[in-house]
């Protein structure tokens, strides 16, 4: 009985969370008042948090000295971590400025506001661009970002795309997750007046910005938790398809489990930092705090789901046999992945061929996260482990 009365909640909250979802994706706000506009070519800082990345580093510097914008505009720095190979030297001989961070920054976020302070001096630098070490900018990166930036914007995120895609299966998932938020959020938040989120990498921020929204992320997912900030502080968060960069996905699942175990803790760290907050001010008519609230509650939503699957055939269990139920479901769970993965692609102009294997295996991909999660949910911290990064 008590069985039934919890899949009984969680079947009335997956209800109510999927017509909220459809709800919220109907929201339009009205047209921003017009933004003062400039013809300025701004003056950027790029931001490269490095912690062993001399297999890589320097196929992003060289991406950024190949940019269709004047050279004397791009500073570069790399902010060295804890680093035991050559990525400094490295660095060094593609012209980077070195910033050594102390041994005490133990993170990105940490990384980067050591940067915010040491280089808040530097009156030539207008804008602060920030990157990983196994990206590569494409040339027109800081030519688009400029254009937004003469728009008015403030905070802006770029397009995020990959260099391997077809390698694996588990690359072209990443190919097809970044995809879905391209085209499932930060480009209908952004047509729609609403705010968009930072992705990690390839984004910028005028320097005046961090006055507004300071730079003080203490969760491991410093992406997420300042788009949290800016929504507290009701900054809007643009994005600009056409300032893309590339980045060396993982393409096997060992690293991928990795990876997005450091997501998932750092997702629940910024639910537990924040989330009553975020509904505080939802109810206080914000919506980008409702947004990221909604999104907050995700993690919540993957749970319930894979307990509703494997649950729900107690109230079929005279109408259809268990094997035949998640037969079932499995099959509507990989269609739906297939659907959206195509739909996904397309819009955002990425070839179907080349991720032929993301789309038929992205269902498992994400049903592979979902232990993942359930893991975080009791761990009491989180080591750092790295991820090696390999461009072929």
């Amino acid at each position: 009985m008590i069985l039934k009365i919890l899949l009984i909640m969680i079947n009335l909250f997956l209800l109510i969370y999927a017509l909220g979802s459809a709800l919220l994706a109907c929201i339009r706000l009205p047209e921003d008042e017009k933004k003062e506009k400039t013809e300025k070519q701004h003056h950027f800082a790029v931001l490269i948090c490095a912690r062993n990345e001399a297999n890589v580093i320097g196929f992003l510097l060289d991406s950024l000295e190949q940019q269709n914008y004047p050279k004397e505009l791009i500073d570069v720095y790399v902010l060295i971590n804890n680093c035991s190979d050559d990525t400094e030297k490295i660095a060094s001989d593609h012209g980077a400025q070195i910033l050594n961070c102390p041994a005490s920054v133990n993170s990105k976020g940490k990384a980067l506001e050591y940067a915010f302070e040491t280089l808040f001096d530097q009156d030539q630098i207008d804008v602060y661009a920030v990157f990983d070490a196994d990206n590569i900018a494409d040339r027109d990166f800081f030519s688009e970002m400029n254009k937004a930036l003469c728009n008015g914007e403030q905070i802006i995120q770029g397009k995020r795309s990959g260099l391997q895609k077809d390698h694996s299966f588990i690359s072209s998932s990443y190919q097809i997750y970044y995809a879905m938020q391209n085209a499932f959020f930060n480009r209908p938040h952004s047509e729609r007046g609403l705010s968009a989120s930072i992705n990690g990498s390839g984004w910028c921020i005028l320097k005046p910005f961090i006055d507004d929204v300071s730079f003080e992320c203490r969760t491991i997912v410093e992406d997420y938790e300042y788009s949290i900030l800016c929504a507290l502080k009701n900054k809007k968060i643009a994005y600009c398809e056409t300032a893309i960069s590339y980045d060396d996905f993982t393409d096997d699942l060992k690293t991928s489990l990795i990876q997005r175990t450091r997501w998932s803790y750092g997702i629940l760290q910024c639910l537990k930092r924040y989330e009553g907050t975020l509904i505080r001010q939802a109810f206080k008519g914000s919506v980008s705090c409702l947004l990221f609230a909604y999104t907050g509650m995700m993690t919540f939503a993957v749970l319930c789901l894979v307990i509703a699957a494997f649950g729900n055939h107690i109230f079929l269990s005279d109408l259809i046999s268990y094997p035949l139920y998640l037969s079932f479901s499995l099959f509507l769970f990989w269609m739906t992945g297939v659907v959206l993965s195509v739909i996904a692609l397309i819009m955002n102009h990425d070839s179907i061929v080349q991720n032929i294997r993301g789309i038929l295996f992205y269902a498992f991909f994400m049903l592979s996260w979902a232990p993942v999660l359930v893991s975080c949910f009791f761990r009491r911290n989180y080591e750092w482990q790295p991820i090696e990064h390999y461009h072929s």
